[in-house]
């Protein structure tokens, strides 16, 4: 419902009108027209405001309209109304595009000069020259020491910014007739510096630009900027082998490894960048490095179903193989493998292993075997095999890598290879015939008694 009311006998709206309206996008689109910018769902400057007549308000309650549009060059407002409460107004002013520049203000004796706007736009195009972002909300702080003169000339010209340069000052000021905020802009530079060398890092390692990150470095912008990887680990992950190659000619560290003990190689290896694990590999790249989790790059590429990885990580064709199959690998590198059997070609996601067992093992504990440096219980290890649905063997070959064995001479191991060796995965059917044998489940406290 969009309406225009002619309203003569109103000498408030001086006779022209006011539009009413019945949604807020609806008034937003109409301020577009009347050359404003679009209203923001959370507008701050909305004000407490009596000058709405009555007899607009009770129009406004007739047509079921919250909104009321008062056009005008200096004078206009806009208002929000619902009935029970206080009227809020915003000044048109505010919401037209305005940019000033040298805006000249006494103060104390000496003259400063700004830069002021109502145009997020015009303020981020400044900002940028100056060589620094758009803020966040975050980055503002309160500043009750703003002179009462800039702000009255913001108010006058219908600012919401302001920056000045002038008399060795440095400040960027937001005001809406409220609280007054500031930044300090000498400050925020450095950050954004920051933020900026990040982005270019980045960018010029996504697209493989070694001259790129030449020229970055030689900045000293090519450091660990980039998260908790360093550029090196980025280009693993993209497989950008030239600037694989250039920062290791300018001096990065094939082992260097994150927080979490993952290196370059390991992060070449899960994401398939064939030509970086060449590269590393070539630069003296150690494939033996453990990460926290107990995985080596091997690992991370048997995971991630990266065959040719894998064989180019092993020293022989058929290490891989002789490793898997003689159950020489460690507990977790194990684990690893038949994790990554189980899930290959998508047919079966790491999630089935616990949900297979359904109340036997939760997901905190399945992760928790997965990330930690020490071996879990004998009990655990045999659910996982039945999880993934291993044959005896290959659990036997699980429980080997942890130091344990399933021995003829303990009656409940001896069930444990009988029901395996006939291929029954059935966490309910393997735990009641362990209970009505030997009195013990899976868990202490069995659901049988």
């Amino acid at each position: 419902m969009n309406e225009f009311f002619e309203m003569p006998e109103i000498s408030n709206a001086n006779k022209r009108g006011f539009f009413l309206f019945d949604s807020f996008e609806s008034l937003s689109e109409a301020l577009l027209q009347c050359g404003c910018r679009k209203l923001q769902v959370r507008e701050v400057g909305w004000k407490f405001d009596t000058s709405l007549p009555q007899e607009v308000r009770d129009e406004m309650m007739a047509k079921k309209c919250r909104y009321a549009l008062l056009p005008g060059d200096s004078d206009g407002m806009v208002y929000f109304y619902q009935s029970g409460y206080s009227t809020l107004a915003r000044s048109l002013k505010y919401l037209r595009p305005f940019i000033a520049e040298n805006v000249k203000i006494d103060m104390d004796g000496m003259r400063f000069s700004y830069f002021m706007t109502n145009d997020e736009n015009a303020l981020s195009d400044r900002l940028w020259k100056l060589g620094c972002l758009f803020p966040n909300k975050k980055d503002w702080k309160v500043n009750y020491a703003l002179h009462k003169r800039v702000t009255d000339k913001m108010e006058e010209l219908g600012a919401k910014y302001s920056i000045t340069l002038s008399n060795g000052a440095c400040a960027l000021n937001w005001y809406e007739g409220d609280v007054p905020y500031y930044i300090n802009l000498a400050q925020f530079y450095k950050k954004c510096r920051k933020l900026v060398s990040a982005g270019l890092v980045h960018a010029a390692i996504k697209n493989d630009d070694a001259a790129s990150i030449e020229k970055l470095a030689k900045r000293g912008s090519s450091k660990n900027v980039i998260l908790t990887w360093s550029p090196l680990m980025v280009a693993a992950a993209y497989d950008s082998s030239n600037v694989a190659k250039k920062l290791i000619e300018l001096g990065a560290d094939v082992n260097e490894a994150n927080k979490d003990g993952v290196t370059a190689l390991m992060i070449a290896a899960g994401k398939g960048s064939i030509k970086t694990v060449k590269i590393l590999l070539a630069a003296g790249a150690d494939k033996n490095l453990h990460a926290k989790i107990g995985w080596t790059a091997l690992v991370y590429a048997l995971v991630n179903n990266q065959e040719e990885i894998a064989n180019l990580l092993s020293e022989k064709s058929e290490e891989k193989d002789s490793l898997v199959n003689k159950g020489n690998l460690s507990f977790h590198d194990q684990l690893g493998f038949f994790i990554a059997r189980f899930t290959s070609l998508g047919e079966h996601k790491p999630c089935e292993i616990y949900k297979n067992l359904n109340h036997f093992m939760s997901r905190q504990t399945f992760s928790k075997i997965q990330t930690s440096t020490t071996h879990p219980t004998k009990n655990n290890i045999i659910l996982l095999s039945i999880g993934m649905h291993l044959s005896l063997e290959d659990t036997e070959k699980l429980l080997m890598s942890a130091g344990y064995v399933l021995s003829e001479r303990d009656e409940a191991d001896r069930i444990i290879k009988r029901l395996l060796k006939a291929k029954i995965y059935d966490v309910f059917e393997i735990d009641f015939e362990l209970y009505k044998c030997t009195g013990k489940g899976f868990k202490k406290n069995s659901h049988y008694e």
